[in-house]
């Protein structure tokens, strides 16, 4: 990196140190401060959780997001963004996504085309999604958060004069976002996203996603062939993990 690249990244990181922590300003300083390390347009931040995936049969391993904020702040993005995750839920799942989450459980900043290569622009995906808004390349910071969340930071170039993000840029934005773990879980905490204090296991994972649902515990042990006190041993297991006193915290937890 250039010394006067090192400087602002360094005036940065100074600057969002005296911020107040766990804030929706210090997420938009963050964002706005790396649009212009990287000459980017506009961001956004996606907390992504992993349920579970009993069959075995989910392409993406049961991952969905969870929250997003975009730093725009623009009605149209939200739009698109429900639109896209609605595909998901349908089972069309972009290569793209794929190959980003083949890597999670890891830190990882990489674009777009470093991800596909030239050919994806040219997808009915792009064209649907981002061609229409002038999206050109994107870059992604992403952060785990344990075994069964990431959050994810994603940057979009648009309608700028050199249409793909350089490989300086992306070594820059790396050397930037590294230290941020702080502020990616923070982030996920005010956005009301579950944090776990100890990994959840299979069978946990499974049964938060009846907990968050309206099955009472009977319910969900004549479902899942259990007997109701086991469920609910495994649940007051969930809660300490979780550290809230019981569903309703849970809930609580996850709406935010």
């Amino acid at each position: 990196m250039q010394k006067e690249s090192l400087d602002r990244v360094h005036r940065f990181w100074d600057e969002l140190a005296s911020l107040k922590s766990g804030s929706e300003g210090s997420l938009n300083f963050a964002l706005d401060r790396l649009c212009q390390l990287i000459q980017a347009q506009d961001a956004y931040w996606i907390g992504a959780v992993r349920l579970s995936d009993p069959r075995g049969t989910d392409p993406i391993n049961g991952w969905r997001p969870r929250g997003v904020h975009y730093l725009s702040n623009c009605g149209e993005r939200l739009r698109n963004y429900r639109a896209q995750s609605k595909r998901i839920e349908s089972g069309q799942i972009d290569p793209s996504i794929l190959a980003n989450l083949a890597k999670a459980g890891q830190f990882r900043v990489i674009s777009k085309r470093q991800l596909m290569g030239d050919d994806w622009f040219s997808s009915e995906y792009y064209h649907q999604f981002m061609a229409p808004f002038g999206i050109q390349d994107m870059a992604f910071v992403t952060m785990p958060l344990g075994d069964d969340m990431e959050s994810w930071w994603g940057f979009q170039r648009i309608e700028h004069e050199h249409f793909y993000f350089s490989g300086e840029e992306i070594d820059a934005l790396h050397y930037a976002s590294r230290p941020l773990a702080w502020l990616h879980r923070q982030t996920a905490l005010h956005f009301g996203l579950l944090l776990a204090e100890e990994p959840l296991t299979q069978s946990e994972r499974q049964l938060v996603q009846e907990l968050l649902g309206e099955k009472t515990e009977k319910d969900i042990a004549d479902a899942l062939n259990l007997s109701p006190a086991t469920i609910h041993t495994y649940a007051v297991r969930i809660y300490r993990k979780f550290g809230v006193r019981g569903r309703t915290g849970l809930m609580a937890l996850w709406l935010g």
